[in-house]
């Protein structure tokens, strides 16, 4: 785009969220995946063409005209030497910024860099220090500082700023019950999944402002960043009749990493005969660092069932919502017969939360 970068800058959006890093908490970062049509076609119109994945049933893409898939790119990247970068705008510019920051390991270095490049992009550089320890943090002016609550401090850039922190200060705030170790990021996979279900309620405020359609957790584990993979989130209606309980599963997000490709399945459920069935709409996303691997994300598509070290279920009960984090038993398994996909639902762990909601209404 040439000259035109600011103009870029603006319509593309992310949000980083991080603990207090002054106090020792560890970073935890969250960013979209959605760019504009301007944005990919100013680097490379072929890698990032409109492109779909089928795999078990349908027949579109994720969203028609601009925000279709082929807007779909990753901003957030664990480097080498050990750095987090989150960025939006040009990608040339991205790819240059990333190739020299993964060069540098010293937070002068990457500081000088940082300036550089303060004019051009949007970013959030989180630099993993390890002989001292610590986790030093570059911004450009562009992102928008929350005052500190119970997360910490809080980042936004970009064209959806206003919706996404109006959803980081609602969100802050709420009740969540975990053991100390996994508050965090408990906390963080909830916001993610209260995200996803405005991108789908209320489009206007994310998609229709270029930013939304998936987005991607980083977490600190002390030493290094890891994207966090393999999370199923799960919406699920509830109704309380007499002493019983009925719900529904409605849909599924589900993602995981194949090498450096992000694949997202979405998920709705329906009947074949008188057993659910599972229709998927699936994409692979990729990044800066290379093409994406259509054929082998194909074929990892057609034969893997979800296999998620963590499920996020949000629970509509009336006009209410109620979300959990669950590690270990899941909630839904899911299995191929003859070439088609069937869930089995763990009755357990569903009595186990109405009895949860019902205590809390």
């Amino acid at each position: 785009m040439g000259d035109r970068a600011d103009e870029v800058t603006r319509l593309t959006a992310f949000c980083v969220l991080f603990a207090n890093v002054n106090v020792g908490e560890k970073p935890i970062v969250i960013s979209d995946v959605l760019l504009t049509d301007a944005v990919r076609q100013s680097f490379d119109e072929r890698r990032y063409q409109k492109r779909y994945i089928p795999s078990i049933g349908g027949t579109f893409p994720h969203e028609s005209g601009g925000v279709s898939i082929a807007g779909l790119v990753q901003k957030t990247y664990v480097l080498d030497n050990g750095h987090c970068v989150v960025l939006a705008g040009d990608l040339r510019r991205a790819a240059r910024f990333c190739s020299e920051v993964a060069s540098r390991s010293a937070i002068g270095d990457v500081v000088e860099i940082c300036q550089r490049y303060s004019d051009e992009l949007q970013f959030v550089v989180l630099v993993n220090d390890s002989e001292s320890k610590t986790v030093h943090v570059c911004a450009t002016e562009s992102c928008r500082r929350l005052s500190p609550g119970s997360y910490g401090s809080v980042l936004l850039g970009g064209s959806g700023e206003g919706a996404w922190a109006s959803l980081v200060v609602r969100h802050q705030d709420l009740l969540f019950k975990a053991g100390q170790e996994s508050e965090s990021l408990g906390r963080a996979l909830c916001l993610v999944n209260e995200a996803l279900d405005m991108d789908q309620s209320n489009r206007s405020e994310t998609l229709g402002k270029r930013f939304g359609a998936y987005y991607e957790i980083t977490a600190f584990t002390g030493s290094e960043f890891i994207k966090v993979a393999r999370v199923a989130h799960h919406y699920l209606t509830l109704e309380f009749t007499d002493s019983e309980s009925q719900w529904i599963i409605k849909r599924t997000y589900y993602h995981e990493y194949l090498d450096n490709d992000l694949i997202v399945r979405r998920i709705s459920w329906g009947l074949d005969s008188e057993e659910s069935a599972v229709w998927q709409d699936c994409y692979v996303i990729g990044g800066l660092m290379g093409r994406v691997n259509t054929i082998e994300a194909r074929t990892w598509i057609d034969q893997t069932a979800l296999a998620p070290l963590a499920e996020v279920l949000c629970v509509k009960v009336g006009e209410s919502k109620f979300r959990f984090v669950r590690w270990h038993r899941r909630l839904v398994t899911i299995r191929k017969e003859e070439g088609k996909w069937f869930p089995a639902v763990d009755r357990e762990v569903i009595e186990e939360i109405s009895r949860a909601i019902a205590a809390a209404l």
